[in-house]
This record gives C-alpha cells, sequence and structure tokens, in this order.
C-alpha cells in the first residue's frame, strides 16, 4: 500500500498535512490565550486529536507517515542508509516469520 494512493479523493499525506495544521493552530491559539481559556483550547485539541486518531485506524500508514517525515529530515545518503536497514530489518522479521511456520 502507497502512502500516497488516493482514498476517498483525499491523499494520507493532505490528511496528515490537515492535521498538522490543525494542531498549529490550536497551538497558535494557546500562546495568546488566558489560562481558561488555555484549558478549553487544549480540550479542544485533544478532541481534534481523538478524532483523527479514531478515524485513521491503519496505525501502520500513520507509522509510515511519521518515518518518511524523519528520513526527510536526513542527508540523501543517509535516507539510502536509513531505507536499506529498514527493509533488512523487515526482511529478518518475514524469514523467522516464516521459518516458525514451517516447524
Amino acid at each position: 500500500m502507497t502512502l500516497d494512493k488516493e482514498s476517498d479523493g483525499v491523499t494520507a499525506q493532505e490528511t496528515a498535512e490537515t492535521s498538522l495544521n490543525r494542531s498549529r493552530n490550536v497551538r497558535r491559539k494557546l500562546a495568546d490565550a488566558d489560562d481558561k481559556s488555555k484549558e478549553e483550547l487544549a480540550y479542544a485539541f485533544l478532541v481534534v486529536a481523538a478524532k483523527e486518531l479514531t478515524t485513521n485506524k491503519d496505525t501502520n500508514a500513520l507509522f509510515g507517515q511519521l518515518v518518511a517525515a524523519q528520513l526527510r529530515k536526513l542527508t540523501p545518503r543517509n535516507q539510502a542508509i536509513a531505507r536499506n536497514r529498514i527493509q533488512n530489518i523487515l526482511f529478518k522479521l518475514e524469514m523467522e516469520q516464516m521459518d516458525a511456520g514451517s516447524k
């Protein structure tokens, strides 16, 4: 499954960017609000976060987005190294799973 594949006309990247923009907006408002308003805005932020977590049930896709964001911070060479290491870990786990299944 690719993360940029469209689902209901919205890509996973667009969904992640929308969520990030919402949280940034809430954080900006928190910086300007008084204590009582901060509590109300914090609650609103938690409601938005909870909604995002319940609507995006594929945790593997979310984890993939997190890894992609972390990879973007690396140099191209280190991106290639990280991708290779991740693939090697996944390959080893698949082989172990297959070996365990054949016993």
